[in-house]
C-alpha cells in the first residue's frame, strides 16, 4: 500500500485522537487541572495540524499545476491624429511613455494601453 492509500486513514486517525484529546482536555479543565488540560488541547491542535497537513500531501500530489499562457499587447497612440497601433508588449514599457514620431504626422506617440489578448471561446 502506498501512501496515497494510507494518508486518508492517517488523516481520520489522527482527527479521531484529536477530538478525543480535545474531550480529555475539557474534562481535566472541569476537574480543576489546567495545566494538564492545556496540555491536552496542545496535544488536539498539533494532532489537527498533523491531520490537514497528511490531507493536503495527498491533494496536491494529484492536483497538476496550471499554466496558463497569454500574449500581452501594447497599443501605441498619437495624441495629434489618433494614428493607433497595437503590437506586442516589451519589457520597459508603461503607460504614457512616449515612443517616438508618428507616421502620420511627425507629433509623439505614446503607449496608451497594454493589455492581456483574451483566448478564444474553444481554443
Amino acid at each position: 500500500m502506498g501512501m496515497r492509500t494510507l494518508a486518508p486513514a492517517i488523516g481520520l486517525l489522527l482527527s479521531a485522537l484529536s477530538i478525543a484529546l480535545l474531550i480529555a482536555s475539557v474534562v481535566e479543565v472541569f476537574r480543576g487541572d489546567e495545566e494538564m488540560g492545556m496540555y491536552f488541547l496542545l496535544a488536539a491542535m498539533a494532532l489537527t495540524a498533523m491531520s490537514w497537513l497528511a490531507s493536503r500531501s495527498v491533494r496536491a500530489g494529484r492536483e497538476p499545476p496550471v499554466l496558463r499562457s497569454f500574449r500581452v499587447l501594447t497599443e501605441v497612440s498619437c495624441p495629434k491624429c489618433s494614428f493607433r497601433e497595437v503590437r506586442e508588449f516589451e519589457e520597459g514599457d508603461y503607460i504614457f511613455k512616449e515612443i517616438g514620431e508618428c507616421p502620420r504626422c511627425g507629433g509623439k506617440r505614446v503607449i496608451t494601453r497594454i493589455y492581456r489578448e483574451e483566448a478564444k471561446p474553444g481554443s
